[in-house]
């Protein structure tokens, strides 16, 4: 997997041949897995590469090796240079608790704005509230008729919104687990969810290739961007609070001025689904991921795209920022830090 990995690395610094060199892998150490670490520098990008225990840093149980810890051995002593540095430390964490409940697969979870409370949407047509210092289920949600698709926290951190396979999108009040409105309009399954500055407003994305935008205290639909021609799958909210952007089967990433509800910006480039955005520290710069392997970077006050980043063997399914303002994409049993 290593090779693999460094063979797409297009350009690496000084310090990743003494690296590769020195790692001493095992093709059959399955429970761990490569971590790429991407350093994004205008015009470049510059690769660095540990090995990581991704069993212990979630917090479950990892069998170890001698050849591993020979190579973890060495990356605590590693220094990247100047353009990175973070030295390896397996968290030592266990599992706190099983929540059980719900009948059929889960599908999204979200944070209440306690911090504390958890929401669970299920393909069993229910949202489940979940207290996680308990384990105790303190509500169940019905009144979806398929299953649950994507949750989205309103800006009260007391409200959540579920979407649905049933074509709507459902508001709750999560102290009383009441259902205060039924969204309806999309006329096929509603994928993603994303709340809007003024943490009223709500975007829906759907199979139907809409995306809609709604005011959730009256359950009006405000506006309706139709400009996709295949599904809508993901929506992230930029910094301003106003721009939208929606990526799609359709291959594209559309942005939108969702005041105007005009599309400001396609930005093309992907050969494949795109399945999952995420909006960088600077707020202005967007990361698409896509089933054709890649992830791309975009400048969406411009529309042009800065970076291409590589190295996964298959689609691309998730993303993440982190606080340092890394990415970190996933989905084919690795998970790339960028």
């Amino acid at each position: 997997m290593v090779k693999k990995i460094l063979s797409r690395a297009k350009k690496l610094n000084k310090h990743m041949e003494a690296v590769r060199r020195r790692l001493c892998t095992s093709t059959t150490d399955v429970i761990f897995i490569a971590w790429v670490f991407w350093t994004i520098i205008p015009g470049n990008n510059v690769c660095t590469i540990v090995l990581g225990n991704v069993a212990t840093f979630l917090g479950m149980p990892a069998r170890r090796s001698k050849s591993m810890d020979v190579a973890m051995d060495y990356m605590r002593k590693v220094t990247w240079g100047p353009l990175w540095h973070r030295p390896w430390a397996p968290l030592a964490l266990s599992e706190r608790c099983t929540l059980e409940g719900h009948i059929n697969g889960v599908t999204c979870l979200a944070v209440l704005g306690d911090g504390v409370s958890l929401a669970s949407g299920s393909v069993d047509k229910t949202v489940r509230l979940w207290n996680t210092k308990t384990g105790v289920c303190t509500h169940v949600l019905e009144g979806h008729t398929r299953g649950v698709t994507c949750l989205a926290v309103l800006g009260d951190g007391l409200s959540l919104a579920s979407g649905s396979n049933d074509t709507t999108v459902r508001v709750w009040n999560t102290k009383t687990g009441a259902c205060t409105r039924v969204l309806e309009g999309h006329t096929r399954a509603v994928i993603c969810l994303a709340v809007l500055d003024d943490g009223v407003s709500l975007a829906s994305g759907s199979r139907d290739n809409t995306t809609r935008l709604w005011n959730t205290k009256t359950g009006a639909c405000t506006r309706v961007l139709r400009r996709h021609t295949n599904g809508v799958t993901c929506l992230a909210v930029l910094s301003d609070g106003v721009t939208l952007a929606s990526g799609s089967y359709d291959e594209t990433v559309r942005v939108w001025n969702t005041k105007t509800g005009v599309c400001t910006h396609v930005l093309e480039g992907h050969t494949n689904w795109v399945l999952c955005l995420a909006v960088l520290g600077d707020g202005v710069t967007l990361a698409s991921g896509s089933w054709d392997k890649t992830v791309r970077l975009w400048n969406t006050k411009t529309g042009v795209y800065t970076h291409v980043l590589e190295g996964h063997p298959r689609g691309v399914l998730c993303l993440a920022v982190l606080r340092d303002g890394s990415l970190a994409s996933g989905y084919d049993k690795t998970v790339m830090l960028m």
